[in-house]
């Protein structure tokens, strides 16, 4: 078990899951959760895929990528942070192994930003 040093999130890993509690996932889009950069990358990702004005739509959205329905609607962050984790300082989301695919456990890593500029299409 482990507590989380931004909220009073309690959560348990499962090899490289996270198993989040039912009583907790309240707690993930309010108070200091909010100002993380997991729920900045979860964020993001939303936008560069869902929003037609966001500048980055058309290497995205445009492009047909899309988000798991897991990772969206009510549960949405919980369930990200749950298949990914906490974001490690310096890193961003990655599609891989396939860049043209959708945001999804399985196709979404965490890498050096600066991988991803490259790898990028």
């Amino acid at each position: 078990m482990v507590r989380s040093a931004l909220s009073r999130i309690v959560y348990y890993r499962i090899g490289s899951r996270i198993k989040i509690p039912e009583s907790s996932l309240p707690l993930l889009v309010q108070g200091p959760w909010r100002k993380s950069p997991t729920y900045s990358s979860w964020v993001n990702m939303k936008s560069r895929c869902l929003n037609p004005n966001h500048f980055a739509f058309s290497r995205y959205g445009g492009r047909g990528i899309t988000i798991c329905a897991r990772w969206l609607g009510k549960n949405g962050f919980a369930n990200f942070l749950a298949d990914m984790g906490p974001r490690p300082s310096g890193k961003s989301l990655d599609r891989w192994p396939d860049n043209d695919g959708n945001y999804e456990p399985g196709n979404v890593r965490r890498s050096a930003s600066r991988c991803c500029a490259r790898d990028s299409s």
